[in-house]
């Protein structure tokens, strides 16, 4: 569960990073790794069509934007691959979070000693106490009052808590703030890669407006006169049953579509040229084919 927005991204970038569902990921995003997303990046060679631009800005940020879309998707050794070619600092980080996705916490450390400051690490300073909130766990407590004694990021004790989470030591509550932390960090990084691979920042989301106050009547409405069938409707409309509501439509990503899952339901987000493949459920991991795209019916000929 990521806060970015998908009309933003790249449609190729924006379909990879949804391949792992709306939800919050997992602790251990390579225990679920999404195998399409392997398939589509490791066909994607241009980093143009990737990143959806005429040109890239930055050949080693491209190779780190490649390595988070591998990281994100499960898939650890692709993700060190392609970090070795991204920027010093950034290959540091990638095989910081790398290491902590495999259950390494001490060698996490050591990168983490390693890569010093960050750009992203001031922001995600601030943003952390948002998502901790008031939590009551002890744990929690202890690390937002480190926080703000430190005055800056501590992913040395985030490794730890991260850790007890992994081994089942925490309350589900926790462990979900430890989650959204995680993906808070990688959406940070994330964004701070792919800006630079294309030269441009993300667009800035639109101000939420207030919908503007109605004004109230000068006079009351007068009634219509009341007619002998007024009587008869609030009997009838009470027997007839009122419509269902209507479910909003979601809005895919351009060029993707919902495929249900035959074995437990889940809608899945594929690219529409996944057609005619094989796919795994992201919910149950069922194996199943994409449906082809059906031919166009021919018009009747007119006799």
């Amino acid at each position: 569960m990521l806060r970015l927005d998908p009309s933003q991204l790249a449609p190729e970038v924006a379909s990879l990073l949804l391949l792992r569902g709306a939800e919050l990921p997992p602790l251990q995003w390579s225990a679920k790794p999404v195998r399409l997303a392997k398939e589509m990046l490791n066909g994607l060679g241009d980093d143009t069509k990737l990143l959806g631009c005429a040109s890239v800005a930055s050949q080693p940020m491209a190779a780190a934007v490649r390595a988070l879309l591998y990281l994100w998707n499960g898939h650890l050794a692709d993700c060190a691959t392609w970090g070795r070619t991204a920027p010093p600092q950034e290959r540091i980080y990638l095989d910081a979070l790398a290491a902590r996705h495999a259950g390494q916490p001490d060698n996490s450390k050591t990168l983490y000693t390693q890569l010093g400051a960050h750009v992203i690490l001031s922001v995600l300073h601030q943003q952390s106490g948002e998502l901790i909130g008031l939590g009551v766990d002890p744990l929690l407590a202890r690390f937002k009052g480190i926080l703000v004694q430190a005055g800056e990021w501590e992913p040395y004790m985030f490794i730890d808590l991260y850790e007890q989470a992994r081994a089942g030591k925490l309350s589900q509550a926790t462990e979900q703030i430890i989650r959204q932390l995680q993906s808070l960090e990688y959406e940070l990084l994330f964004t701070h890669c792919y800006e630079a691979a294309r030269g441009m920042p993300l667009p800035a989301r639109p101000a939420a407006t207030a919908p503007p106050r109605r004004k109230p009547a000068l006079a009351p409405a007068r009634r219509p006169a009341r007619k002998p069938q007024d009587d008869i409707l609030p009997a009838a409309r009470a027997k007839t049953p009122a419509p269902p509501p209507k479910c909003p439509a979601v809005a895919l990503p351009k060029d993707c579509v919902g495929i249900m899952c035959p074995k437990c339901g889940e809608t899945n987000v594929v690219p529409d040229n996944a057609r005619g493949r094989g796919h795994v459920c992201r919910k149950c991991q069922a194996q199943f084919l994409v449906p082809p795209k059906k031919a166009p019916v021919p018009a009747a000929r007119s006799t």
